[in-house]
């Protein structure tokens, strides 16, 4: 399911302007999918600027997210890969090149996907591959070798 949920919502872009285009270019095939809406990607742009360590992962890996709500309408994950990364704020010193974003209905859900998570960040081979991949392709089969 992890595999299937992301598999067409991965990008990858040399670089980008700021923090806020990476959550929007990330966020943007959700949005395609209708899974949310454009309130939750501006809940998680404001959750980041206030409190941005929340959502770093172990190995400079953020994992964009905002509480399950009315803005949330279908379970959904995305992928975005800043080739050269970019800067979060109150992050000194990381350059995040791993950007996730995940919508959930509800509060189980979101336990779910943090679960799946954790098979992710704690494979510092793993995230060294993602970080090393160049293509779409590359990346799914990086996620389908570890997920299955």
């Amino acid at each position: 399911m992890f595999v299937s949920q992301i598999e067409f919502r991965i990008n990858i872009v040399d670089e980008v302007k700021n923090w806020e285009e990476a959550i929007e270019i990330v966020s943007a095939p959700l949005l395609k999918d209708q899974c949310i809406n454009q309130n939750y990607v501006e809940e998680v742009k404001e959750n980041i600027s206030k409190e941005s360590y929340r959502f770093l992962v172990d190995h400079d890996i953020i994992l964009a997210h905002s509480r399950p709500n009315g803005d949330v309408k279908k379970n959904g994950l995305s992928f975005l890969k800043v080739n050269k990364g970019v800067q979060f704020p109150n992050l000194k010193n990381k350059n995040i090149k791993l950007i996730f974003v995940i919508s959930a209905l509800s509060v189980r859900e979101h336990m779910d996907w943090l679960q799946r998570f954790a098979k992710i960040m704690d494979d510092v081979h793993m995230v060294e591959k993602l970080n090393n991949a160049t293509t779409k392709d590359e990346i799914i089969e990086i996620f389908k070798k570890k997920i299955y």
